[in-house]
């Protein structure tokens, strides 16, 4: 746990540190986000990464499903819908997608699946791609 979460952590503080120094409405601002950012982080570690890795297909589709959404009734931002107005916060899928996509082609390219031909397997992956 400590391999990546201690490094973030003085990341985060020497960022809101430096934050502080500009504008201390931004640091509040900042602060809160951080602190949200903490209570997902412990969410997320308690429920494990198996959960993830068992899920990877229902999240995948899901996001795939979403970006269709975005690209329908999102934010247009500087000619691009990229963001989904949530009232409270604006969301991206294509951020989550990115982590969803690397597991979801992991156990797609590593399975057995009843497609023994290689280049099948390959035109396959293309396509989820």
């Amino acid at each position: 746990m400590t391999g990546i979460f201690v490094p973030s952590l003085f990341l985060s503080v020497f960022g809101l540190v430096n934050v502080l120094g500009i504008k201390q409405s931004l640091f509040t601002h900042q602060l809160v986000f951080f602190i949200i950012s903490l209570i997902i982080y412990f969410i997320v570690k308690r429920i494990g990464r198996n959960f993830f890795f068992l899920n990877n297909k229902f999240f995948y589709w899901l996001l795939i499903i979403l970006l269709v959404v975005t690209y329908v009734m999102g934010l247009e931002v500087k000619g691009s819908k990229r963001w989904i107005d949530l009232y409270f916060f604006n969301f991206q899928p294509s951020e989550f997608l990115k982590i969803f996509f690397i597991l979801f082609m992991g156990y797609y390219l590593t399975t057995k699946s009843q497609v023994t031909d290689k280049f099948s397997k390959f035109i396959n992956g293309f396509l989820f791609f």
